[in-house]
């Protein structure tokens, strides 16, 4: 298993400025370079890195994790209380900033756009859908310590076994451990501590009334409380977003919009980076990294990340699930060391799992 590290070549100073040079134009747009086009723009189907990359900067949930140190820190919810109720279940509530407002784009005319804990209630359901043409079943699974989210998924998937159609949320069955308390108050009860839980257990939030009004458009027309909100996409061209005036963070973003260009291949990427005509990479052709170093000393940057590559094994049936000593064979064959030394010219760290 290789630990991977975040490896990019960005211009620091201009960063830190928050002035781009985008194409010789006084543009203040940042060019993002990406190899592969998202294959839609739907939060709650998305289970690939080309679509994150996008709806990272569009959508926000309620906590959200500091790049720089993996602590959890404030995002939708302004702060949050951690109890223990009377039946020993771990009881959190958050409290929400007032005045979020969703973004409001072209096309999409919403009648209210502030957000409430009654969004917040709507999209953890929804997340629940056991539909995964409604909802990527990762996000149920990562609630399934909510109080009365497994009986709910559950009764869901037995609609959809019996080839009944499955509404987006059902009337008549809620989830007692998600409640609204107000406005801007929402509570979570799991039925017993998960560590991970607000890490990987809540979805971001989108607009209830966008998402019935696009209909098959949200695939493609996102609408969240992120600092950018969707302008176009280009299909194998490019995705523009522009900064969302309404942003609750003073200051922010420092730039006007960003530029997701889809250049195909990180070799075409990278000459334009050598042209000037991108603001920074986030990763290079295989076999260069040493290379780009000593061509860029004073723009290369790295910072070690929290991806693990690893070898996945069928465990269902077949000679690798009934004979764990072919695994381990497999596991003893691997050379970490030259896979991180040579394969990954010292940019992985062997993971110790």
């Amino acid at each position: 298993m290789l630990r991977k590290l975040t490896i990019g070549v960005m211009l620091l100073a201009l960063l830190l400025m928050g002035a781009f040079t985008v194409l010789a134009q006084d543009e203040n747009i940042l060019l993002y370079p990406i190899t592969t086009d998202p294959s839609h723009l739907n939060m709650f189907t998305n289970d690939e890195i080309a679509n994150s990359t996008v709806l990272n900067q569009i959508y926000e949930g309620l906590l959200d994790l500091d790049p720089g140190t993996g602590e959890l820190v404030p995002q939708l919810a302004e702060s949050y209380d951690v109890a223990i109720n009377d039946e020993g279940q771990q009881v959190f509530t958050f409290h929400l900033r007032q005045g979020v407002l969703f973004h409001n784009i072209a096309g999409v005319e919403l009648e209210d756009r502030e957000l409430t804990a009654d969004d917040v209630l709507w999209n953890f359901m929804v997340a629940l859908n056991a539909d995964p043409d409604i909802s990527e079943p990762t996000l149920a699974s990562n609630m399934r310590f909510v109080v009365g989210a497994e009986e709910y998924t559950t009764a869901m998937q037995e609609m959809l076994d019996a080839g009944d159609e499955v509404p987006l949320i059902m009337d008549d069955m809620d989830v007692p451990g998600l409640q609204v308390i107000d406005d801007y108050t929402f509570e979570i009860t799991l039925r017993t501590p998960d560590r991970l839980f607000l890490v990987n257990g809540m979805p971001n939030i989108t607009s209830p009334e966008a998402y019935e009004k696009l209909g098959e458009d949200f695939n493609n027309t996102p609408v969240g409380t992120g600092p950018f909100q969707f302008v176009e996409w280009l299909r194998q061209d490019r995705v523009v977003l522009e900064a969302n005036p309404d942003y609750y963070i003073e200051g922010l973003p420092m730039v006007d919009g960003i530029r997701f260009i889809n250049y195909g291949d990180e070799n075409t990427a990278l000459l334009d980076y050598r042209e000037g005509n991108l603001d920074f990479l986030f990763s290079f052709p295989s076999g260069q990294r040493t290379a780009i170093m000593n061509e860029f000393p004073d723009d290369f940057h790295e910072n070690a990340g929290t991806h693990i590559r690893y070898w996945g094994f069928n465990m269902v049936d077949g000679q690798l699930a009934n004979e764990h000593l072919v695994r381990q064979a497999f596991a003893y064959a691997l050379d970490r060391e030259t896979a991180w030394n040579v394969f990954a010219e010292g940019a992985r760290i062997p993971a110790n799992l």
